[in-house]
């Protein structure tokens, strides 16, 4: 019996420790429950907001105390005028394609210490063009710029043998993609000294992006923004255009990149009519390697470039109105008007380079070539750039470089993998927070400000921080390289020369006085074979002229400048590409300089016209910067706005033409008599492709 009653016992107390239990759960299933639900009510009300300032996006990116310098900060021997032979290459692709080629051209010349054959520009089969670099780019600006750095012809010369004249046959080579540095070290520079020239052909991406070289980077961006500069007549076609935008206020630049070539070539066919389909099949089967391509597949992860309507539903989102003038870069869009009607829609304001002029002047001398020249300098010199596919496009990445170079000019790059699933929800109707969605997704991309190149990013879209200084940088390899730098490499020039020309003189080079020599970024390779010719030398040793400018304050305005004199036939006297002797040839339109503290002085900035741009002024914590307009006497009427300078124009004094005195004592140095320390004012001069930073004051020097 006592046995039967323990284990009733037990048993009831099971029961209840059961029941304890299960009522525990239900209690917790209860209040998860609870939970969830008050989760699920919050969420399907409307989101937090998320803000995005379009003032500011009108206005330049913060620099960070960042400043574009493509100045060597270490020793970089000048060219000797004896080299290993001649370096001739084929730039193929697009203009812009052709451009990163010609920069990559320009350092393996400097890396094999060749003498370089003015590149050659393929006849593009898409623009059936074949201006060739004479009908594109300033040859002679081009071979003066870079007289630093490399010997440049423009065909490779004939040798005398037994007192014949003969012809050096250079020998045909293909580089590999993305070859390294010892491939043209190894390979590329034993077939030079056996047959004296070498001819590379196909010529695009064979030199590799990332290189553990600071100065052959630097090298890259002083071709790039500053030697390779439009012909005058496309500059001035981007004048007018630009001037014309300008005169209703702030301008965007998209480049919309909608055409055949780059559909076909991302796989994207399935928004498109079954007969649009075959074309864009077949062009994708003529022109690109096969590959399995699913449109689902691709558009999810960002393959696929963003609809004319996507564009346009991405800027309302952002918070531009109807209102926002819009310039397009783009060919032919495919697919006919019906793509470009809900964006019309959502910005009627829209231009290209054949509409701004009703006359058709324009028009009719921008084809080809020039046509994509002319988009581009357009697409730099706008307040905001906006690409809808880069990545795969050079004309996208080499605009994103060059307007962060120019001063963190605002660019808007829309992420396509975030964005996807966000329009495809939209296409499916679930159109809810879909505006607050494309913003949460925008607010993570960068504007324009400086920042750290990660790989896939290419380095003609970022080429920081290699091409960019600070003046008090934490990191020595960061800081500007001294003011004399211009100096001290005119100097040692100079030295080669005379050498070349009298070898009986002295062997020892002047010092690089203010340069660090800790680690030379070049060494000449094996024995020279060919010494080039005194013309070449000549070329190098042109001398420049400055011709007046004076200031006088403007009645109306207090802070006003009016400019009057000639035209200067160098500007920016301490800028490293300034010095070059480049004559303004052709006047361009007059312009109102906004003055500030805040964007470095640049009376050209790299690789644009200096005139041609617009800021609303700034105001710094250090210093005040008034707005003030400048106009060229004879046409205050202007409305296009200078760039340069935002620092205050100072006058200039009798002394600031004097050769610093860091240059050595009895050097070959011939002082310039418009090298400055303070930057010009503001001067009517040809847009001029191919300058670069300077300080308007002497305090702040960098180049």
């Amino acid at each position: 019996m006592r046995r039967l009653a323990h284990r009733h016992q037990l048993k009831q107390s099971g029961v209840k420790g059961m029941f304890g239990r299960l009522s525990v759960a239900i209690v917790i299933l209860v209040i998860c429950t609870v939970s969830l639900l008050s989760t699920i009510k919050s969420t399907s009300g409307p989101l937090p907001q998320s803000q995005i300032d379009v003032d500011a996006l009108w206005d330049t990116a913060p620099s960070g105390g960042w400043r574009p310098s493509s100045d060597p900060r270490s020793e970089w021997p000048p060219p000797p005028t004896k080299t290993n032979g001649y370096l001739r290459v084929r730039c193929n692709g697009g203009l812009n394609q052709q451009r990163s080629a010609i920069c990559n051209a320009v350092l393996a010349a400097r890396i094999m210490n060749a003498t370089l054959v003015l590149p050659e520009l393929d006849a593009n089969s898409f623009w059936h063009d074949d201006s060739g670099f004479h009908g594109v780019y300033d040859v002679e600006h081009f071979i003066k710029s870079l007289r630093y750095d490399v010997n440049i012809v423009e065909s490779i010369p004939e040798i005398h043998k037994n007192g014949k004249p003969k012809k050096i046959k250079p020998f045909q080579m293909r580089p590999p993609r993305d070859a390294p540095v010892s491939w043209y070290t190894t390979d590329a520079l034993k077939k030079m000294k056996e047959h004296g020239a070498i001819y590379l052909t196909p010529f695009s991406h064979r030199l590799a992006e990332e290189i553990d070289n600071p100065e052959y980077q630097r090298l890259r961006c002083r071709v790039n923004y500053h030697a390779l500069r439009f012909k005058p007549h496309i500059m001035e076609l981007s004048d007018a255009i630009v001037k014309r935008l300008r005169a209703q206020g702030h301008f965007m630049a998209i480049h919309l990149r909608f055409e055949m070539d780059m559909l076909a070539f991302a796989g994207c066919f399935d928004i498109f009519t079954p007969a649009e389909q075959k074309i864009l099949k077949k062009y994708r089967e003529e022109n690109f390697a096969p590959k399995k391509l699913v449109y689902d597949e691709r558009r999810a992860i960002g393959k696929c470039p963003l609809t004319p309507e996507e564009v346009g539903l991405i800027l309302r989102a952002l918070g531009f109105d109807n209102s926002t003038r819009i310039y397009l870069a783009a060919g032919e869009l495919f697919g006919g008007d019906r793509f470009m009607k809900p964006f019309r829609a959502l910005f009627p304001r829209l231009e290209n380079h054949n509409t701004v002029d009703s006359t058709g002047e324009l028009a009719k001398n921008t084809n080809g070539l020039m046509g994509s020249a002319v988009d581009y300098m357009v697409c730099l010199l706008a307040d905001i750039f906006m690409p809808t596919y880069d990545g795969p496009s050079n004309f996208a990445n080499n605009l994103l470089g060059h307007r962060l170079y120019y001063g963190f000019r605002t660019n808007i790059r829309p992420d396509r993998k975030a964005l996807a699933p966000v329009f495809i929800d939209r296409e499916k109707g679930r159109t809810a927070g879909f505006e607050d969605a494309v913003r949460r997704v925008m607010q993570k991309t960068n504007f324009g400000k400086p920042h750290r190149r990660v790989s896939p990013e290419s380095f003609y879209t970022n080429s920081w921080p290699e091409c960019f200084c600070q003046m008090s940088a934490a990191n020595p390899a960061d800081k500007c390289p001294p003011d004399n730098v211009v100096e001290i490499l005119e100097t040692q020039v100079n030295f080669i020369e005379a050498q070349s020309l009298s070898p009986t003189r002295t062997k020892n080079p002047p010092p690089l006085i203010g340069i660090n020599t800790s680690s030379s970024p070049i060494s000449p390779t094996s024995p020279p074979l060919f010494k080039i010719r005194p013309a070449t030398a000549q070329l190098r040793r042109a001398t420049v002229v400055q011709a007046p400018v004076t200031l006088t304050p403007a009645s109306s305005t207090p802070t006003a400048l009016h400019l009057s004199g000639e035209l200067p036939t160098v500007t920016a006297p301490n800028c490293r590409h300034s010095l070059h002797g480049e004559l303004a040839t052709t006047p361009v339109l007059a312009e109102k300089a906004q003055l500030s503290s805040r964007r470095p002085c640049n009376s050209s900035l790299p690789g644009v016209p200096h005139q041609l741009s617009s800021r609303r002024p700034h105001s710094s914590a250090n210093q005040s910067s008034p707005s003030a307009a400048a106009s060229i006497s004879g046409d205050p009427n202007s409305s296009v706005d200078h760039l340069c300078p935002r620092f205050p124009v100072p006058a200039p004094t009798s002394s600031s033409h004097a050769p610093p005195a860091s240059v050595p004592v009895g050097s070959n140095h011939r002082p310039h008599p418009a090298r400055s320390r303070v930057c010009p004012a503001p001067s009517r001069q040809a847009p001029n492709v191919g300058e670069a930073y300077c300080s308007s004051d002497p305090q702040l020097q960098f180049q």
